[in-house]
């Protein structure tokens, strides 16, 4: 999903109206995360986003709303009351404001 060109083809190949996006780039478990999530992550939706469909859902894991900090009954009007720390909750958040 994150090379541009073979996004490309599959749609021009196909005829495809709807996408559910599911893809996420998050690290290992463990590891640090780096910039490299937070790229990816923008590059598989901006990837997905260009393509003529009638309809695109991103969904996200909770991370949107930073889950550094308790979210349990956070609701989607929150979003964009804290910034996430992670690259990988920042992506996500920058998706959903999308």
């Amino acid at each position: 999903m994150c090379d541009t060109e073979s996004v490309n083809k599959l749609f021009s190949e196909n005829s495809i109206s709807r996408i559910i996006n599911c893809a996420a780039k998050t690290g290992f478990i463990g590891e640090p995360q780096t910039v490299k999530e937070f790229y990816e992550n923008i590059l598989i939706h901006e990837n997905l986003s260009r393509q003529s469909t009638e309809l695109l859902i991103s969904f996200g894991s909770g991370d949107e709303f930073d889950h550094g900090k308790e979210i349990a009954n956070v609701r989607e009007s929150f979003l964009g009351n804290r910034i996430p720390e992670s690259f990988y909750g920042f992506s996500k958040y920058v998706i959903a404001k999308r």
